[in-house]
């Protein structure tokens, strides 16, 4: 092994991204410090290590103290798992994109404590573990969660603070892994958005247990709202019904609008992407959204009080359209001569 790693050293000052998958024990190895000081234009790290006995501590414990990192002066983005790899060195202050993977709250709120420059962070299960007392305040900018469970969502919300946050993602890391998360706290996301009082402008919500009733009064926080994307998922065959007729006719623009009577939901809308299992796809409603959303005229939007729907975006899960087949969403197409773009895509999964 020893050679071969003499001869990625040697390359090491042309390396921009690196990912690097490795033991926490072997990670001392004196050949790994040929690189140290040779990472000149390496702008994306990550770094993850299985235990290889089971002993997450003990690993971790490995990697303290490694800096073989430390001098990266173009280093922008880090990913890595605190549980295993927490004790390496990174230049933390010019780190402004950060990933953290599998780890419990406290000691993720702690790592995150020590990187104060950061504009996006990215966190895969991270959650739960003993009682929580830190909290978390930083004008990053975006913020992706990826949860096996409500834990993990619940956990980050409850103990941050994010006055400058514009992008929200929260995701279910995939659909099989869904089995067990049944329901949605609501309380955890509103809290938050009203401590942070941040202008949130994108959300999307992938492949969680919401109700289309909790994600109506999710929408009334976030008056700010331009992109929205919403991915329905199927756990043991059994759909998780989201984009329905009551959330379709929540995001309608009605006569009572333009007279100034009611306030519009979710104004700011631009751009709409909704991934769905189309068994009860209430058609008709969706084309009223679309139709009463595209006001390419500044002045009917103004008396609106809204933005004009610019794009739109339907995957119909669990179907496959072959070329040039017609759907029934095929009239939406229409609109795409005067102007709007439109997409209706189709997925087996």
């Amino acid at each position: 092994m020893v050679p071969a790693i003499d001869i990625l050293a040697q390359n090491s000052t042309r390396w921009s991204d690196f990912l690097w998958r490795i033991s926490a024990r072997t990670i001392h190895h004196p050949a790994f410090h040929a690189i140290r000081g040779k990472l000149p234009r390496l702008k994306n790290l990550e770094v993850f290590s299985c235990p290889s006995n089971g002993d997450i501590d003990q690993e971790a414990q490995s990697a303290t103290g490694l800096d073989i990192f430390a001098e990266c002066p173009s280093l922008s983005s880090v990913q890595f798992s605190p549980d295993l790899t927490g004790g390496i060195q990174f230049p933390s202050a010019q780190i402004r994109s950060l990933g953290l993977r599998v780890s419990y709250t406290t000691k993720a709120l702690r790592i995150l404590s020590g990187f104060p420059n950061i504009a996006s962070l990215e966190l895969f299960r991270v959650g739960g573990g003993k009682a929580c007392q830190n909290h978390f305040i930083s004008d990053l900018k975006r913020l992706l969660i990826k949860a096996t469970d409500q834990n993990d969502v619940s956990s980050i919300l409850n103990h941050t603070t994010l006055q400058s946050l514009s992008v929200l993602q929260i995701s279910g890391v995939t659909e099989a892994s869904a089995v067990g998360w049944e329901k949605w706290d609501s309380v955890p996301i509103k809290d938050f958005l009203l401590r942070s009082s941040c202008r949130v402008t994108t959300l999307h919500l992938c492949y969680l247990p919401i109700t289309s009733e909790q994600t109506i009064s999710l929408l009334t926080l976030l008056p700010s709202l331009r992109e929205l994307h919403v991915k329905e998922r199927k756990v043991n065959n059994s759909c998780n019904k989201i984009v329905t007729g009551y959330l379709l006719e929540s995001l309608q623009i009605s006569f009572c609008h333009f007279a100034g009577d009611l306030r519009a939901l979710i104004p700011r809308l631009t751009d709409l992407l909704l991934a769905v299992y189309p068994d009860d796809l209430n058609t008709d409603a969706l084309m009223r959204v679309v139709t009463s959303r595209w006001l390419p005229d500044a002045d009917d939007a103004a008396e609106a009080g809204i933005d004009c729907l610019r794009s739109i975006v339907i995957i119909l899960r669990g179907e496959k359209l072959e070329a040039g087949e017609n759907c029934k969403l095929s009239p939406l197409l229409d609109f795409r001569d005067a102007g709007l773009r439109v997409n209706i895509e189709s997925s087996s999964s």
